[in-house]
């Protein structure tokens, strides 16, 4: 693995995926020097600017060669995901407790999420029709 910011931008890696490495290379100095005392200071290592948000969506091409190459058991599940757009724990942990057919939400608890904040979570036509097994 390369570690150089300017060779890896030059092979076309994103700032994000440059950052990735820049980031453990900083955490290994920083323990060198604040756990085993191997370095006096460690170097500051600036990472790149990278955007705030990152918003991408499949395309229904990409979500339907996605849903191809699953195994079976993972299909319904991942519909349910593409048609919600739950983070995976999220869906492997939601309860029946949770969800309210009839005003077509499920609740999301705040000890479940990132953000540690509730989320209430719009179910559409096609979260509904899953089959529940």
């Amino acid at each position: 693995m390369r570690f150089c910011p300017i060779a890896r931008k030059a092979e076309g890696a994103s700032n994000g995926t440059i950052n990735r490495g820049l980031a453990l290379v900083r955490a290994i100095l920083r323990r060198a020097e604040r756990r085993w005392g191997w370095l006096e200071k460690a170097p500051a290592i600036a990472l790149l600017p990278e955007p705030k948000r990152r918003v991408r969506w499949l395309s229904r091409a990409e979500a339907n060669r996605l849903l191809e190459e699953l195994p079976d058991h993972l299909e319904e599940m991942m519909r349910f995901t593409l048609a919600t757009g739950l983070r995976e724990h999220n869906v492997v942990a939601l309860e029946w407790s949770q969800v309210d057919l009839v005003n077509r939400q499920a609740w999301i608890h705040a000890d479940q999420t990132k953000a540690k904040r509730a989320i209430a979570v719009p179910l559409n036509s096609d979260a509904v029709l899953i089959p529940c097994r």
